[in-house]
């Protein structure tokens, strides 16, 4: 055999073994996952872990304790306005509708620190209180979170209150997005995975190379030169 069929068959063995474990890894051999959910779920666990702001955005709430203030909301969807207007309602705080604005007058800093507490429960996969409280469903409480928060920004903005409104886009980032996202995960330290993590980053950089040496060698047992 010459050295051209000999790099041909090297080639076409290695595309096969690389198919191979590409149909097992798309196989639900783990607890009815495939390799490809396992891995993309373990990752989803560490970042959650290393993701918690929570706490740094409620000691930076606290901070605006006392300062209270008057909030004009433009809200246009009348559902989501008085989703926002029970949220506020169940925890003390006054709101009425006028002029088509949802008016608000609150502790700025006891306002953010309410968010904040629904938002620490969604982070901690504890959706069932915060539905019992509301009487909504916890996705939506977030979801009206998001978009009232989203409002009071963009007056305070227009209010040029520069402090609390970099406060609020924090919040809005750091915690009510990154609860909604994560909600449903359990959060893990990646010290806690390290030997998953890096196997899993070894066998991404041997099976890329696997692909890598298939295709050099197919194109050399067909004559071409790279």
């Amino acid at each position: 055999m010459d050295k051209k069929n000999k790099d041909l068959f090297i080639g076409i063995g290695l595309l096969l073994g690389f198919a191979a474990v590409l149909t097992l890894m798309f196989m639900p051999l783990f607890q009815g996952n495939n390799l490809i959910n396992k891995i993309d779920n373990l990752y989803n666990n560490i970042s959650k872990g290393s993701a918690y702001y929570i706490p740094k955005l409620k000691k930076d709430a606290k901070s605006f304790s006392g300062q209270y203030i008057r909030l004009q909301l433009l809200i246009d969807n009348e559902r989501l306005k008085g989703d926002l207007a029970n949220l506020l309602n169940v925890n003390g705080i006054p709101s009425q509708s006028e002029d088509g604005q949802l008016i608000i007058n609150a502790d700025f800093g006891q306002l953010m620190g309410i968010c904040l507490d629904d938002t620490d429960l969604m982070y901690a996969n504890e959706g069932e209180k915060v539905r019992t409280r509301y009487g909504i469903q916890e996705r939506r409480v977030l979801y009206t979170w998001w978009k009232g928060m989203q409002a009071i920004d963009k007056f305070l903005i227009k209010q040029k209150k520069y402090n609390e409104s970099k406060l609020v886009s924090s919040i809005i980032q750091k915690g009510v997005e990154a609860s909604y996202n994560y909600y449903g995960i359990e959060a893990q330290n990646i010290r806690d995975r390290v030997f998953m993590v890096v196997f899993s980053l070894m066998f991404y950089v041997v099976y890329t190379l696997w692909f890598g040496f298939a295709i050099l060698f197919l194109f050399k047992g067909a004559g071409l030169k790279l």
